[in-house]
């Protein structure tokens, strides 16, 4: 079997940054030629050379027709026998057998049956479904906290605009205050670490019972899983049009962002993380180092340590959505092959940030942000904090601390998609989101409107985005707004994923605002994130890590 490739060479990224050449995949390494094959043996028998000769002699014109005669006469009568049965056997082959060349060659390279269809029953044989209990022993094996981290990193340099930070920022330097110390374990115990420890083994079954989990959700997340596993591309990405791969238009409502396949990489990568599912460790370690692996060959390195993501179909959504995915399986595995395209897709991040306001957009350094991008642009800066060894300036920080200043209503109890606009749940979600990972504390009055006002709107089920956000802004407060949140969430998400043929594991809602551009795919994603909220992050008041504070 041909040697895999490794996720990408951190000599090789190296070398691709100083020479700021574009990024082309890597053949996968094939199989080594076999060796020549041994002479054969001479039966014993034979006739040597020396013997024949007098049948062949050069002085000898009369007739070589005879002297063959003689020859096959000292020849043994098995192989004279043998000999003219192969020559009768290839004479009738010849007579008798059609000449298909085209149609020979591709039935070997494809097989007479459906490839696809082949495939993907090979796929569905070998994953079988995660099994799914809230006990510890039960729980998706996930990787250790406790791996090596390399001792030395490239220095990696971004924008001359900004100062390069320390490795630890202090990142709630920019919220009014922390959140109070003596409240570390209240709720987890004594699970402290990065904000991703709680996707462990142990550490997962503990938040799910404690956050209001079920067996019927994780098992949801199970489905979910298998169903990305199921639409994977044959190049190891994903696309939101999840009809053109191997699932051959089984599955209905595909998305119509067909050059946005770098963001569809990205939320399928990400559902697999939130469940402790990584390319070293995991029932899906193959899917996700597939993924991994289009993600990185699809970065154009640039000048100044630069990995640019962005894509025309996605826009700078998709580089963000891939520097998160790029961050957490960096911060969840240590491996140190990922840690370069990591912080280079960073380092983009930071440099396209608008200089105006603070805030992102669609393109690189636009006059005006919008909340919506910012959101999965301060979530990548927070995934890279949370991975350490990964670095982020303190500038880009406080300049998108300003950018929510200038959103905000009612003093930040609600956030608009733009200054000048009016404010939505969606945006609002978002803004207090990043307000509590900036250090707001619980009892911030204008954090405790803005879930007040999420509280009275509910989980809308046709608005996935706003469910995501709200969902997690809610799960961070706790107490008996969660506990109503959740029990509808949860419940109504489960009885809402598809359950029937091709599409069991897949959620669809045509009224949801970006259905028809993400179809199913972007439906499943955020569906299945939604419900990973238990143990996707660490609670911020029930635990928050000293580790990896965020210096919003």
């Amino acid at each position: 079997m041909a040697h895999q490739p490794p996720i990408l060479s951190a000599d090789r990224m190296a070398q691709r940054c100083v020479e700021a050449a574009p990024v082309t995949p890597r053949p996968v390494p094939g199989s080594l030629p076999p060796p020549p094959a041994a002479p054969a043996s001479r039966p014993g028998n034979f006739p040597r050379s020396d013997e024949l000769s007098e049948f062949s002699s050069p002085n000898d014109e009369s007739s070589h027709t005879s002297a063959v005669f003689r020859a096959l006469r000292v020849l043994p009568s098995w192989f004279t026998s043998g000999f003219i049965h192969m020559l009768m056997i290839l004479v009738l082959a010849l007579l008798y057998l059609p000449l298909r060349p085209v149609d020979t060659f591709q039935e070997i390279l494809l097989g007479r049956d459906d490839p696809v269809n082949e495939l993907e029953k090979l796929v569905e044989d070998v994953i079988e479904p995660i099994e799914i209990e809230t006990t510890t022993d039960e729980m998706i094996p996930t990787i250790s906290p406790s791996m090596e981290v390399p001792e030395q990193v490239t220095n990696i340099s971004a924008d001359d605009n900004f100062e390069a930070a320390p490795i630890a920022v202090e990142l709630s330097d920019y919220g009014e205050t922390t959140a109070p110390r003596n409240e570390l374990l209240a709720v987890v115990g004594a699970y402290t670490g990065t904000g991703l420890e709680g996707r462990g083994q142990a550490a997962r079954a503990h938040l799910l019972r404690m956050g209001g989990g079920t067996k019927e959700s994780e098992a949801a997340v199970s489905r979910a899983l298998k169903w990305f596993s199921n639409h994977q591309y044959y190049d190891g990405g994903w696309s939101f049009d999840h009809q053109l791969g191997p699932c051959q238009s089984r599955c209905q409502h595909p998305g119509n962002m067909k050059d946005a396949r770098i963001a569809a990489t990205a939320m399928a990568l990400l559902p697999y993380l939130g469940a402790g599912q990584t390319h070293t460790e995991g029932l899906y370690k193959e899917q996700v180092r597939r993924g991994l692996y289009f993600l990185i060959n699809s970065m154009e390195v640039k000048e100044d340590y630069l990995g640019d993501l962005w894509e025309p179909g996605g826009r700078m959504y998709s580089h963000a959505l891939a520097s998160i995915a790029l961050c957490e399986a960096y911060g969840m595995t240590k491996d140190d092959e990922l840690i370069q395209p990591a912080q280079m897709a960073v380092n983009y991040l930071i440099w396209a940030q608008n200089k105006s306001d603070g805030g992102w957009r669609y393109t690189a350094d636009e006059l005006v942000g919008d909340t919506s991008v910012v959101g999965w642009a301060l979530m990548a800066l927070k995934s890279a904090n949370m991975a350490y060894h990964l670095e982020i300036t303190n500038d880009s920080v406080m300049r998108a601390a300003n950018y929510l200043d200038t959103v905000q209503k009612d003093d930040g109890a609600q956030y608009s998609y733009v200054a000048s606009g009016a404010p939505t749940p969606a945006t609002t979600a978002i803004g207090l989101l990043c307000r509590m990972y900036m250090g707001w504390e619980k009892e911030h009055p204008a954090l405790q409107r803005g879930v007040d006002y999420m509280n009275e709107i509910g989980p809308m089920q046709h608005n996935f985005y706003y469910k995501y956000y709200a969902t997690q802004v809610m799960r961070h407060m706790g107490g008996e707004r969660w506990r109503r949140w959740n029990e509808v969430m949860r419940d109504a998400l489960v009885a809402s994923q598809s359950t029937a043929g091709h599409e069991t594991g897949s959620w669809y809602v045509a009224t949801d605002g970006h259905g028809s551009a993400g179809g199913r795919h972007y439906c499943t994603s955020m569906a299945t994130m939604i419900l990973e909220v238990y143990y996707r992050h660490l609670p911020i008041y029930g635990a928050k890590v000293l580790e990896d504070e965020f210096p919003l």
